[in-house]
């Protein structure tokens, strides 16, 4: 039971933070070159796998509170990865 509460927290985790840090790292902005590429890369991992899993968890279960958890997860990362890529075209 210890092992399954330790699952479903890392799970949680990836869903509510993923995308929350992913549209934190979207606002920052670098005049480097590398570190822009860095951030950028970072964010579509963060986005892409706070997506999924949030997807996973809107799909999976049919209580109100995870799918609430999941759409959450998928706005934020939706929102993050769409302000970094389809909304600016400078770099």
């Amino acid at each position: 039971m210890e092992s399954l509460a330790r699952m479903v927290l890392i799970i949680l985790s990836v869903v509510v933070f993923a995308g929350l840090i992913a549209l934190g790292l979207s606002f920052t902005k670098s005049s480097n070159a590398t570190v822009r590429k860095i951030r950028r890369v970072l964010i579509g991992l963060l986005g892409s796998i706070g997506f999924l899993v949030s997807l996973q968890l809107f799909l999976s279960l049919s209580n109100i509170g995870p799918k609430l958890i999941g759409i959450f997860g998928m706005t934020t990362s939706i929102f993050a990865l769409r302000k970094e890529y389809w909304l600016s075209r400078k770099s």
